[in-house]
């Protein structure tokens, strides 16, 4: 089979896994969210944000490499495994011993409590990152999708399950904790892989050196994250953190649906593609037009319904959430992208430049979040808002550089779509604001414009542009079943109507 088309289901496994998981994380946390409140979700914000700084060496800083070295060798996995977990081990001791200065410095005592834990889940983790990459490597995505699934829902109801029984922040440590181990045991299993003790200081040295500028990659894409999450936990408060961490998340789980498989996949396959420019900018094309034909649409409707969904799936405890969460599903309309063009960079071979997007991004979070803050909760996502589409046009303009795919077709790729779904955004505005609809429950609102929207947005381009709308099935079609005499390493490995 070939790469194009084994990526291509390792893709479709991938959707499918995006989709079922959005549909359960969105249940699990509005049931969570309901239990234990803003205050504990800040919390886990912090925590998070703390441990953060071991991703920066850790997990696939290490392993990248195992996935993208044109001849892999045992020396190599074996290096990447034992270093990997050296580190790890030497970070959960750190945070063992500095655990309660951390909480008294961040002003949250539970800290003290939840710090050493979580460095041990960490540890847990780490283990399982080599067969995790070996498993990659191959485009095996089927197998970690059902691992997944298989995973997910039993911890996540014995999370619900602690939260009722009053256990409040550590059901959810408690869960990640056997979330973890159970999927690194999985893994070693699914991979058919042990480490070993065959070492060579040639092949440790390469591993290393391919780490080096994934080191600081993650460490400038730590501080992005890192510095409006201490911001507002330190200066605002551990409600706002929490409202912030979520609206991200649920924005993230969103955006993801679309860009997040692409963008996992792509610096894999573009890296086995490098040699063919045409081939990649073919393929690039195509994938940012089936993803704006789906984003502009979902993104733009989940705006108009984000102030009736957000009530009723958060609860009166989340009160204030709504503007945050459109700001961060609006960020989705680029963020997703944007990250989508770093791993195209980094899949060929062009570790430089993503390292000045992030710096640049950086810089201006750093010199802008001290003003930002003094207007809370919603000056922070303002000013991330501003630095994702303040950097995405520079990340576009690389990708040009080094493919030769046009900076310009990001920015008009999918202009159908746009015009589609700015035509349903007014007729769905339109209907929520007669009286009949807006007397209805909130739920059958929501069902009701949704369903509006999806007929609106899909007549308007069978009305408008049937032939491409056909055509970008047939594409896709014949990238996932091959054609007769068809050479499949042409087929493109995403189709879809511009």
């Amino acid at each position: 089979m070939s790469i194009v088309r084994k990526a291509t289901k390792s893709i479709l496994w991938m959707f499918a896994d995006s989709w079922l998981s959005l549909v359960w994380a969105i249940v699990y946390m509005a049931i969570m969210a309901r239990l234990l409140g803003p205050d504990v979700f800040g919390i886990m914000a912090l925590a998070g944000a703390c441990l953060g700084i071991a991703g920066i060496f850790l997990s696939d800083t290490l392993t990248e490499g195992l996935k993208q070295f044109d001849d892999l060798f045992e020396e190599h996995e074996n290096a990447a495994f034992w270093l990997n977990t050296s580190l790890s081990l030497c970070f959960a001791i750190a945070v063992i011993a500095l655990a309660a200065p951390i909480a008294q410095f961040l002003n949250s005592q539970i800290l003290a409590q939840i710090l050493p834990a979580m460095a041990l889940i960490s540890l847990i983790g780490t283990l399982s990152d080599v067969p995790e990459a070996l498993l990659e490597r191959d485009l095996e995505h089927k197998k970690l999708v059902i691992l997944e699934a298989v995973i997910d829902v039993p911890t996540s109801i014995l999370a619900i399950a602690l939260a009722l029984l009053g256990f409040g922040i550590w059901s959810l440590i408690i869960s990640a904790a056997l979330s973890t181990l159970v999927s690194s045991v999985a893994l070693f299993w699914l991979a058919k892989w042990t480490p070993g003790l065959k070492l060579s200081r040639q092949h440790a040295s390469e591993v290393i050196t391919f780490a080096r500028d994934t080191f600081l990659t993650r460490s400038l894409d730590y501080a992005d994250s890192a510095l409006p999450t201490f911001a507002l936990g330190y200066f605002v408060g551990e409600r706002a953190l929490g409202l912030y961490s979520i609206a991200l998340n649920l924005a993230a789980q969103f955006s993801g649906l679309i860009m997040g498989p692409l963008s996992e996949i792509a610096m894999t396959v573009i890296a086995r593609l490098q040699n063919s420019l045409d081939q990649i900018r073919k393929l690039l094309d195509d994938v940012f037009q089936v993803t704006t034909f789906v984003m502009y649409p979902a993104i733009i409707g989940a705006c108009l319904i984000a102030p009736l969904a957000a009530p009723l799936v958060f609860g009166d405890k989340w009160a204030g959430i709504e503007l945050p969460l459109i700001i961060a599903l609006l960020l989705g309309l680029r963020h997703a992208t944007g990250d989508f063009n770093i791993a195209i960079l980094r899949g060929l071979g062009d570790t430089r430049s993503p390292l000045i997007i992030l710096s640049i991004g950086v810089v201006f979070l750093a010199a802008l979040l001290p003003i930002a803050v003094q207007f809370g909760l919603i000056g922070v996502m303002f000013l991330v808002a501003l630095r994702v589409f303040a950097t995405w046009p520079l990340s576009a303009w690389f990708v040009e550089r080094r493919s030769g795919y046009p900076a310009r077709n990001q920015f008009i790729i999918g202009w159908r779509a746009l015009i589609c779904a700015l035509v349903m955004a007014s007729v769905v505005l339109a209907a929520m604001s007669t009286s009949i609809v807006a007397s209805w429950p909130a739920i059958v609102q929501i069902a009701t414009v949704t369903s509006l929207g999806v007929i609106v947005y899909l007549s308007l381009f069978v009305l408008l542009w049937p032939q491409r709308l056909r055509g970008g099935i047939a594409q896709l079609k014949v990238a996932i079943v091959g054609s007769d005499g068809a050479d499949q390493d042409q087929l493109d490995l995403v189709a879809g109507p511009p």
